[in-house]
């Protein structure tokens, strides 16, 4: 039933969205603007889930029956064509090529017709996906190991679902030394936990203590909540800024996705304490990493079950 439990939705890992960007490119947002799916998307997620897992019962029932190898791979392409045409539904139809028109910034026209989403990617937009990692501080699994969950992965042929497994140190070096380079932050945290990030935007582990209230000690350390599956990675944001003072972060400002009417114009403000306690994932460029995760880089992956936390 591990396998039940997830499946895709509107979230993911960052190699979820390098390995889509790799295979398939991007496109301007004129060519394949938002619909109300996109901005919307929990009645879809609703619609894919049970129908993936219908899906997975009649393949389940079809190998237990006995039937050929060929009839069964034939209804899991007819089951992927018509999640295929679900999604077309709810987001429109991916274009194969569009017209590019644009002025540089002095001004000269430029135009460049019928370029694939490949070829847009490759020739405007300057990131090379395989200088980035994504560091992990999951202290119920050993540090400074390479781990690597199938389960998440969802392209074939594309980047694999990695995690680079070390202390919580390397991720916040890492994420303030991006920052001071002009690059925002990925990272991945556990964002309704001692915060009032739905109304307010605020992620303070210190805004509410019922501990104290009721004279009851119940909070748990990161290690003893991914143990329990108190604690998980429940959402991705972007840092955009630290507040640094003798060189020591004291709070930082995130931008979420969850609209303009939330936080400050859709930006939080996390307070470093927090940061530390319930971020779990951070993408950072390769060059901000110290040699001791330059030579973690270089170990083979360690795969992990599909209901391991590392997920």
């Amino acid at each position: 039933m591990s396998y039940l439990s997830y499946t895709m939705d509107d979230g993911g890992e960052w190699d979820n969205a390098a390995a889509l960007v790799e295979t398939y490119g991007v496109v301007p947002s004129y060519v394949m603007p938002d619909t109300h799916n996109t901005m919307n998307t929990h009645e879809f997620d609703q619609i894919n889930a049970s129908l993936q897992r219908k899906d997975a019962l009649e393949l389940r029932k079809m190998v237990r029956t006995g039937q050929a190898e060929e009839e069964i791979e034939k209804r899991r392409q007819e089951m992927l064509s018509e999640i295929y045409r679900l999604c077309v539904l709810a987001f429109g139809q991916p274009p194969k090529t569009f017209d590019l028109e644009f002025k540089d910034d002095k001004g000269n026209f430029h135009q460049d017709l019928d370029i694939t989403p490949q070829d847009f990617f490759k020739n405007y937009v300057n990131v090379n996906l395989d200088d980035y990692v994504e560091l992990v501080d999951y202290p119920d699994h050993e540090y400074n190991h390479i781990y690597w969950n199938e389960m998440q992965d969802n392209v074939a042929g594309s980047f694999q679902t990695e995690y680079v497994n070390v202390d919580f140190k390397y991720l916040e070096q890492a994420a303030i030394d991006q920052l001071k380079d002009g690059h925002i932050v990925w990272f991945g945290c556990d964002v309704d936990i001692d915060s009032d990030a739905r109304k307010r935007g605020w992620l303070d582990d210190k805004l509410y203590q019922p501990d104290q209230l009721i004279g009851i000690d119940y909070k748990m350390n990161k290690k003893e909540r991914l143990q329990t599956r108190q604690g998980s990675a429940s959402h991705c944001m972007a840092i955009t800024g630290v507040n640094l003072v003798n060189g020591k972060p004291t709070r930082w400002k995130v931008e979420n996705s969850w609209g303009p009417e939330i936080g400050t114009d859709g930006y939080l403000s996390m307070t470093e304490s927090w940061f530390k306690k319930y971020c779990f994932q951070v993408v950072a460029n390769k060059k901000y990493l110290p040699k001791e995760v330059q030579e973690v880089l270089k170990t083979k992956p360690i795969k992990v079950e599909p209901w391991d936390t590392l997920y």
